[in-house]
């Protein structure tokens, strides 16, 4: 499972102690990716920031995956993209 973030621009502090991954044999489209704290795990639509699966958390805790992900975007972008160009050159 690939860790887009935290990463070197981004710290798990700033992620709220969430990781955000994709599945390593996951489809790349629609982009999309996973929030991920202790057992639960939610997914995002990342061109309309909507959650496509809740996972069990809370309202309270996908306002603020939906925050993270706002504020987050343009490294989350970089990252996405990065990890799906290494895939297409294996």
């Amino acid at each position: 499972m690939p860790t887009l973030l935290p990463n070197q621009e981004v710290s798990r502090e700033q992620l709220k102690g969430y990781t955000i991954f994709v599945w390593a044999h996951d489809h790349p489209f629609p982009p999309h990716v996973h929030f991920r704290k202790g057992t639960q795990h939610s997914a995002w639509d990342l061109r309309t920031q909507l959650c496509i699966h809740k996972g069990g958390f809370s309202s309270s805790q996908l306002r603020e995956q939906r925050t993270i992900l706002a504020e987050h975007m343009d490294a989350l972008w970089r990252s996405w993209h990065a990890h799906w160009r290494r895939q297409a050159e294996q």
